[in-house]
């Protein structure tokens, strides 16, 4: 419950799911808890019954709620569910950007569902430039999976392993996007994946890249990972770096892939096929859309 700071209850006050009253974030709950999915409102909340048990992330401030809990509470959470009703744009507190902590970490692997239901997450801002593992998150395991989600501006600032979807993805990652612009100070910089350890598939990316070991889609794709039916056309900086992937390690695959870049692969140690550069004009024709295939 939001309270003055001498304990007057004056109620929930809250503004795109963030406390708000005199004392902003100080004297009040920070965030609005995101509400499980029952048989009772999953269809008032828009979605079907197949996203009962999962929780359903409305606004901003839910969304920052299901990172605090799956980084704090990971026993309870480090597993859950959660789904997009709406995009969501992340707004500015009254003393300037409000910075983003990323769903889960080395030590709060996320194993869950990320789904976002097709929807976009805007303005999203980590300016960090020591932070490791950056992004909407941070760490996800095997069993993990995030999917039909957008990340549109501003920029995410890292060190090494920054990716805008999964920083570290030992899971899944499909049918995903970027706008916004990935930094990294140190190594393993990518436009989706910072570092890929299981599958990146149907994912697109037209955010500026700029970093060591930096890709398009995915800075290092290790060994037994898979990359596949990606595209990249944004602005690509630093050193070792590839339209679609930085590092394709031996062991990795990457197939069925095009970037405006004129390096695709950086360091090509693994598989490749079907992994080319295209004009401007061949992706504006709807070529590389043909090539991608159905799921485009």
């Amino acid at each position: 419950v939001c309270e003055k700071e001498y304990g007057e209850p004056i109620g929930h006050n809250w503004d795109n799911g963030f406390c708000t009253n005199e004392f902003d974030h100080i004297a009040c709950d920070a965030y609005e808890s995101a509400v499980p999915v029952t048989a009772d409102n999953y269809a008032a909340l828009g979605l079907s019954n197949d996203y009962i048990g999962y929780y359903a992330i409305t606004n901003a401030g839910n969304l920052y709620w299901f990172a605090d809990k799956v980084d704090n509470d990971n026993a309870n959470f480090g597993s859950a569910n959660a789904v997009l009703t709406a995009d969501i744009k992340i707004p500015s507190k009254p003393s300037g950007t409000r910075h983003w902590n990323p769903i889960g970490s080395a030590d709060a692997k996320y194993s869950g569902i990320f789904d976002g239901n097709g929807k976009a997450i805007g303005d999203i801002f980590a300016g960090d430039t020591t932070a490791d593992m950056v992004g909407l998150v941070a760490w996800l395991t095997e069993d993990g999976v995030v999917k039909n989600v957008t990340v549109t501006g501003v920029r995410l600032n890292g060190n090494d392993t920054v990716g805008a979807i999964v920083a570290y993805n030992e899971g899944t990652v499909e049918l995903c996007g970027n706008t916004a612009s990935v930094i990294g100070e140190g190594v393993r910089i990518g436009g989706i994946v910072g570092v890929n350890l299981g599958t990146v598939r149907n994912c697109w990316n037209t955010g500026r890249i700029n970093g060591k070991d930096a890709g398009g889609i995915v800075g290092d794709n290790e060994s037994g990972a898979k990359l596949e039916n990606c595209w990249y056309t944004g602005k690509l900086d630093g050193t070792n770096v590839g339209g679609i992937v930085a590092n394709n390690k031996a062991g990795a695959t990457v197939e069925n892939c095009y970037t405006t870049r004129e390096t695709a692969i950086a360091t090509a140690e693994g598989t490749a096929s079907k992994v080319e550069t295209k004009t401007a004009d061949q992706f504006a024709s709807g070529e590389v859309a043909y090539l991608l295939g159905d799921v485009w």
